[in-house]
């Protein structure tokens, strides 16, 4: 195993490969002894693997000498909120998000309610692989205690953000689709409280997943698009595994990526309470963000690929929101990071007081088409990709880039960006033009040229 442990959204690895109990141990006695006695609160999903991994996490942690509070099957957000708002040293959360089942992972949370940063993700790798361990005396040992009743703090908080009286007033009737996890603990009781109708799918617990794969992309969402375009509702909403993720559905089956639904609640936000004039989004995210919310007096600063980016550069500039185009939201005026339970309910609030469907909304946003494809690597290739890039950004030096995470080309009617996979032996194409048939043929020019620079550089 690389010496790497944390990726873009913490450790990740597949269940009896990977994750073994005695790497989960190895790993639990680390973060325990990073965190040296102090007050952590947990929280899991509802992957099969999810308890055994937690019960050995806790151990370690109690092992260590620290004080644990376990909230049980929650979401991400739930628990990163709850790590600031009461005051924890630290939290973990047991999830792999949107992989398939056979995965599952660990997410590190420092006190601020956010994941921790690189550097600090590398003071808990050098402990696992040097395995210098704190294990404490036996009069030293810490107590696990057992604090579900917290997640009613975040319930009362997400509701206090919105105009719910609005809500109520709309008659909303949405679908919820809780991937069979931990979105069914939360989302119904709070569309009960707020008024809102709904008819609940995949709402068991059930970490096999069986009504759908845990991330909510178009090819997984079939039968709730589905459902949603016969069913008397007013739109649909999916979300990943952990809830940190939110993705919409209008009444005739269009799936809006999360940077059209973040561009729609940016403009939302930025008419009803503007404290600030910046908005953060990754590189991977359309130029109909600028395009549009540049008509609002907002500056987008662009970010690498990944949530804890987009996190970061908010808490740097005061942003008024962020968001990415996988469904991601960040509401800072909540917690600066992805909320799938808050966006929904930020949702709720824009269509009612726009009086809008939306179907309307979504179709107001100027209309690119997007393409998405990837190159594979072979092993022996793979330290040609920095230079595959600086190629590419060659051949188009005359266009305006953005240059933090790959290289983003903003063309006449449209862009694309070529960047490395965080977690894959490839080079991942995005694509975007005002014309379909421009868009394919963008792409599959970059495909062609990503492939014959491999053979030739």
């Amino acid at each position: 195993m690389s010496r790497r442990l944390f990726g873009t959204n913490g450790i990740r690895g597949i269940i009896g490969q990977d994750f073994t109990p005695i790497f989960i141990a190895k790993i639990g006695q680390a973060i325990g002894t990073y965190f040296s006695g102090k007050s952590i609160l947990i929280a899991k999903d509802a992957r099969t693997s999810s308890d055994f991994i937690a019960n050995i996490i806790k151990a370690c942690l109690v092992a260590t000498g620290c004080e644990v509070h376990d909230l049980g099957y929650a979401p991400t957000p739930v628990m990163q909120y709850l790590v600031k708002r009461e005051k924890f040293d630290g939290g973990i959360m047991i999830t792999a998000s949107h992989n398939p089942p056979e995965y599952n992972g660990i997410k590190v949370i420092g006190p601020n309610g956010v994941e921790i940063p690189r550097r600090e993700e590398e003071k808990i790798e050098n402990v696992f692989w040097e395995e210098k361990f704190n294990l404490v005396a036996y009069d030293r040992v810490g107590k696990v205690h057992n604090v579900e009743y917290l997640i009613k703090n975040y319930i009362d908080d997400v509701i206090s953000r919105a105009n719910i009286d609005r809500i109520r007033e709309s008659n909303f009737k949405i679908i919820i689709d809780c991937a069979n996890s931990v979105a069914s603990t939360i989302m119904p009781e709070i569309l009960r409280r707020i008024g809102v109708k709904f008819i609940s799918v995949n709402a068991n617990l059930d970490g096999t997943f069986p009504g759908r794969l845990p991330e909510p992309i178009p090819e997984t969402l079939k039968d709730t698009i589905s459902m949603t375009i016969h069913s008397d509702v007013h739109f649909g909403v999916a979300y990943d595994g952990d809830v940190d993720r939110a993705i919409f559905i209008t009444k005739e089956g269009e799936v809006l990526w999360g940077d059209r639904s973040g561009t729609l609640l940016t403009m939302h936000l930025a008419e009803k309470e503007k404290v600030s004039n910046i908005v953060v989004t990754p590189v991977s995210s359309s130029v109909l963000v600028e395009e549009v919310l540049s008509n609002y007096g907002l500056k987008i600063e662009w970010t690498p690929v990944g949530s804890i980016h987009v996190s970061y550069k908010i808490l740097e500039t005061n942003a008024l929101t962020g968001f990415e185009e996988n469904g991601g939201f960040l509401y800072p005026k909540h917690h600066p990071v992805r909320d799938g339970i808050m966006t929904t309910i930020l949702m709720l609030e824009y269509l009612a007081e726009s009086r809008k469907t939306l179907t309307e909304a979504y179709r107001e946003l100027p209309r690119y088409y997007p393409v998405k494809t990837k190159v594979k690597l072979e092993f022996k290739d793979r330290e040609k990709v920095s230079k595959i890039i600086e190629e590419i950004a060659k051949k188009f030096e005359n266009y305006r880039q953005v240059r933090i995470d790959g290289v983003k080309v903003f063309l006449d009617n449209g862009w694309f960006l070529i960047r490395p996979s965080g977690t894959e032996a490839l080079i991942r194409i995005f694509v975007e033009h005002k014309e379909k048939k421009e868009a394919e043929n963008l792409a599959n020019s970059l495909v062609s040229l990503v492939k014959e620079l491999i053979k030739t550089i």
